[in-house]
């Protein structure tokens, strides 16, 4: 159904072997590692993740356990912790870190291929990023002597890259987890595939038709944010740049505002420099200074609360308020868009404005009254 693809664009990937309906599980894996964060470990279990545990390790009092069974199960990797964690509230990295290395050695080969081949990126990223990591580096390997120094510092970048969160039963995150085969699914703004949880194995489904030979993408971060957020975030952490769809849609809908004029109706872009009216064609500097007085300032918080509701509607919404405004300076607004969508996109990639073509025809044709 799903197959391990190598290129150089794309680096390891997986690929559709043939179409895949909306709902359809893809990958099932339990975790090379997990670790719960700090504020969840009195409410999941540290070996099955079931809720409500009651049997604490009287060892450390740090790991609570749903049974005796689970507890067990466990002791194999935190006996080498337990005392360690008696005195230290280590955070989820951290902990996830140290039962890496402390099984790595013992792991089967495969796994060890496994991690060989995800990506660390440890010589990227900025100054801060290698403090952080070498700080925590030196923090582990003073609790655990037995751990090489830059082996530590390889693991935090590898799990800063490829770590993903469990998600909760219901939202949010439980913990951390390294799952070196779904390490491999790219990431996407508009992704096909969603990763969920049951217990302590995770599960990859399509959230979407899947077409043949697409990739198998999920979301690495808020695809709710807006475009220069994600772009930031994801260049910052994972050190590439998003060139899917909705990253290359020119009308980002998460930043967009009503118009600060009057008597205009319209939407508008809003990015760090200014606030662009795509109906009137207002511009103004976001910054506001400009407004010196009291009512025209009153105004614009006015507009902008209003607005806020408006962040999150589909862009399908958004086209059809654009349809239903009643001037033809719209025409010239999307005149440019239009002219784009009739070339063909670079790289194979989708063309951001092929949605173009149906609302500019919808508003030529319309009778304008």
């Amino acid at each position: 159904m799903i197959q391990l693809q190598t290129s150089d664009q794309f680096g390891r990937h997986w690929i559709a072997t043939k179409d895949i309906p909306q709902g359809t599980l893809l990958l099932s894996e339990e975790p090379a590692g997990f670790a719960l964060d700090l504020n969840e470990l009195d409410n999941y279990c540290a070996y099955c993740l079931q809720s409500s545990p009651t049997k604490r390790c009287t060892g450390c009092s740090f790991n609570v356990y749903c049974s005796r069974e689970c507890q067990k199960l466990d002791w194999k990797q935190h006996k080498q912790e337990c005392s360690i964690l008696k005195s230290n509230r280590l955070n989820s990295a951290c902990r996830l870190t140290i039962r890496l290395l402390l099984n790595r050695n013992s792991s089967d080969s495969l796994l060890n291929t496994q991690f060989d081949n995800l990506l660390d990126h440890c010589d990227k990223g900025h100054p801060k990023r290698h403090e952080f990591t070498q700080s925590l580096s030196r923090l582990i390997t003073g609790l655990f002597p037995q751990l090489d120094f830059d082996a530590c510092n390889k693991m935090l970048c590898l799990l800063s890259v490829n770590g993903m969160s469990v998600p909760a039963p219901v939202s949010g995150h439980l913990g951390t987890a390294l799952c070196p085969q779904m390490a491999y699914c790219n990431h996407s703004c508009v992704p096909n595939s969603r990763i969920t949880a049951v217990g302590n194995k995770l599960y990859l489904r399509s959230t979407s038709w899947i077409n043949k030979g697409d990739q198998i993408t999920i979301s690495y971060i808020d695809t709710f944010q807006p475009t220069m957020e994600r772009q930031f975030r994801l260049q910052a952490q994972y050190f590439f740049t998003c060139k899917c769809k909705k990253c290359l849609d020119p009308i980002d809908v998460h930043t967009q505002i009503l118009c600060p004029t009057k008597d205009c109706p319209g939407l508008g872009t809003v990015d760090e420099e200014e606030i662009h009216c795509l109906v009137c064609g207002f511009t103004t500097p976001t910054t506001w200074n400009h407004m010196n007085t009291p009512a025209k300032y009153k105004e614009m918080k006015r507009k902008l609360g209003i607005s806020h509701q408006l962040l999150h509607q589909t862009r399908q919404e958004y086209l059809e308020i654009l349809r239903h405004q009643k001037t033809p300076e719209i025409l010239l607004v999307l005149e440019d868009s239009m002219q784009a969508s009739q070339h063909p996109a670079k790289d194979g990639l989708p063309d951001p404005l092929d949605t173009y073509e149906y609302i500019v025809g919808t508003i030529e044709d319309h009778t304008w009254t």
